[in-house]
């Protein structure tokens, strides 16, 4: 490599005793030893901190904060990057681990190939005992890509120049609950930072019972209020998605933070689209995750209530054309054993 630089790892953590042990160890057993491993702790009430403090205690690359109460991922990591140091930044979440030549292999990459500022990888999915599931491969990182396009970058294997950050308006994550990442990575996208992708499976992700970050419908909600605001900015010059002194952007905010884009005029081909996605990703969670939708209930009434005063005939078409479709797909792709999901 040109030099060594150091590279500032993130790990945020909330409950993590379980697995943050095998987390950690694959950092700091990672080829490339010119790092610190700043761990986030949001306000853990399990064995999380003296796990942490352990490893503290025996190297000194580990950096442990605690939040004062739990304040969400999207705080956490604003306030890992706050403290980091590196000229390089790299995610991992504390339930999933890193392959040992992850880090070397990235910085080699934004470090040969100058016109990239973030980098990405493939991923392996394991289990709750740290077996192959199967791999995702990621889609091209261009920055051509269609903002109607699902997110194909695994955005917790992504390493950036710290640099670029300061092409944002902080805070760097802003305050949602789910997909502050990929709003990250949109924003950088934004200012033409580049983004490459390495196809090898360096980030293994964990997927265990108990994970609330699968796909289900909030997920897909707030994916799609991400896309909108990211396209807003390029297209109409401005964000129609404000936030209100940092707060957090709840699942109950959701129908009331969908009005703007909903009734912006210039946004009328691109409404089905949405429209689409929401009675999709719906009945996709009552198959899948009945006990998430029921959950759900009165949120989908307030949306159902949004989408009727603002888009009543798109919504109507698209409940009565899109749901049959779609739900005979899921059917064949359970019988081939194909994925499912929204596109």
């Amino acid at each position: 490599m040109p030099s060594t630089p150091l590279v500032s790892i993130i790990m945020p953590v909330f409950n993590g005793e379980q697995y943050i042990a095998r987390a950690i160890d694959s950092v700091l057993q990672q080829t490339y030893k010119q790092l610190e491993l700043i761990i986030v702790d949001d306000g853990s009430t399990d064995g999380t901190a003296t796990m942490v403090k352990k490893y503290q205690a025996s190297d000194k690359r580990v950096k442990y904060i605690k939040n004062k109460k739990n304040s969400k991922q999207w705080f956490s990591r604003n306030v890992g990057l706050a403290a980091a140091t590196g000229d390089y930044i790299a995610w991992q979440d504390a339930d999933d681990m890193a392959d040992k030549t992850r880090i070397a292999k990235q910085l080699d990459f934004l470090q040969k190939n100058k016109a990239y500022d973030l980098v990405a990888s493939d991923m392996m999915v394991i289990n709750q005992d740290d077996k192959k599931i199967s791999i995702v491969r990621g889609g091209t990182a261009s920055p051509q890509d269609s903002w109607l396009h699902r997110q194909r970058l695994f955005c917790p294997s992504l390493m950036f120049k710290k640099n670029i950050l300061l092409s944002l308006a902080p805070p760097y994550c802003r305050p949602l609950p789910i997909g502050e990442d990929i709003d990250l990575l949109y924003r950088l996208r934004e200012q033409k930072h580049q983004c490459g992708i390495i196809h090898q499976s360096l980030y293994h992700y964990r997927r265990a019972g108990g994970q609330t970050t699968g796909f289900h419908f909030l997920s897909l909600l707030y994916g799609e209020l991400v896309r909108y605001s990211s396209y807003s900015r390029q297209n109409l010059a401005r964000d129609l998605l404000h936030f209100h002194n940092d707060e957090l952007l709840a699942a109950r905010d959701l129908p009331s933070a969908f009005i703007p884009f909903l009734r912006e005029k210039k946004l009328q081909h691109v409404h089905k689209v949405f429209i689409n996605r929401f009675v999709i990703g719906q009945y996709y969670s009552l198959l899948k995750t009945p006990l998430v939708f029921i959950n759900n209930l009165p949120l989908l009434g307030r949306f159902y209530i949004t989408l009727l005063h603002h888009q009543p005939v798109r919504f109507i078409i698209a409940s009565v054309m899109a749901v049959p479709r779609q739900l005979l797909r899921l059917v064949y792709c359970r019988l081939t054993q194909q994925r499912f999901f929204v596109d």
